[in-house]
């Protein structure tokens, strides 16, 4: 960890988390559709349908989601830790400041996610026959604005939970030991971002798609005026109906998804940090 909160890395950044959204779309469309119970969305598919223009629309909710995710994330973590590490006198654990750390950049990045990660859902559940249609739904009435943010106390607790087990594993992991990481190093950088990614995307699934679970009725319970559902509430109804296997529906996919992310984002990081 740098002394500083350098420009150059809140550059990387930036930057990392704009080219992350792009490339791993199509895996996370296919995410979305599993989460839901609908096995039927096959990306490739919908490329030959529709071609590859109609198949990235919704990409840009995506992209913007993990442009503002990862971008809070670290970029709320990294000064968070230097401050704290200059406090070590009143905060002698280290795995303790990662931790807060975690929260810290779990809270922050669920209210600013929340109503991107909202959109971007509605838009892939096909709520709306177009992006136009989404947008003018949410933000064409000052009133379906505060929509946008159902769900913010389930994307908050997922945000928490993983931004705390990602801070201790990318901070603290042994690969971070064992590689003595260069943090301007291409695959070094991929290598811990994946495993750290990975590992926290296990720990935090069940909370991922509860919170997929409560977003994606939101439209039509705004439409009947329906109490947007607890964690718990909700929880509970997947376990009773559907077995505990629904908190686990597309794990190996979000697995998959997260290690290309994370692998992406690690990536470009290294490589932008050896550029600039």
């Amino acid at each position: 960890m740098e002394d500083t909160f350098y420009n150059k890395e809140y550059c990387q950044i930036v930057f990392s988390a704009a080219i992350t959204g792009p490339l791993t779309w199509p895996i996370a469309a296919e995410l979305i559709a599993k989460q839901q119970g609908n096995n039927s969305y096959k990306f490739l598919s919908t490329v030959r349908a529709q071609g590859i223009l109609r198949s990235f629309s919704g990409c840009v909710p995506y992209s913007s989601y993990k442009l503002f995710g990862i971008g809070s994330q670290r970029g709320v973590q990294t000064p968070v830790l230097v401050y704290l590490n200059t406090q070590q006198e009143w905060i002698q654990d280290r795995w303790f400041r990662y931790i807060i750390a975690g929260v810290a950049s779990g809270v922050i990045g669920g209210l600013i996610v929340t109503p991107v990660e909202q959109f971007k859902i509605s838009f892939a559940n096909k709520d709306f026959t177009s992006y136009k249609e989404t947008k003018q739904f949410f933000l064409t009435d000052i009133k379906r604005l505060g929509y946008l943010f159902s769900g913010a106390r389930a994307t908050i607790g997922r945000n928490v939970v993983f931004d705390s087990v990602n801070s201790i594993l990318y901070n603290g992991t042994l690969a971070n030991t064992i590689f003595k990481i260069d943090r301007e190093n291409a695959l070094h950088m991929g290598i811990v971002n994946c495993f750290a990614g990975v590992m926290t995307a296990i720990i935090d699934y069940p909370l991922d798609v509860i919170k997929t679970r409560i977003q994606s009725k939101t439209v039509t319970r705004q439409l009947t005026n329906q109490r947007t559902p607890s964690i718990y509430s909700t929880g509970k109804q997947m376990v009773q109906t559907e077995g505990w296997s629904s908190l686990y529906g597309g794990l190996r996919h979000k697995i998959g998804l997260y290690a290309m992310v994370w692998l992406v984002y690690g990536v470009s990081f290294g490589f932008l940090g050896s550029v600039l």
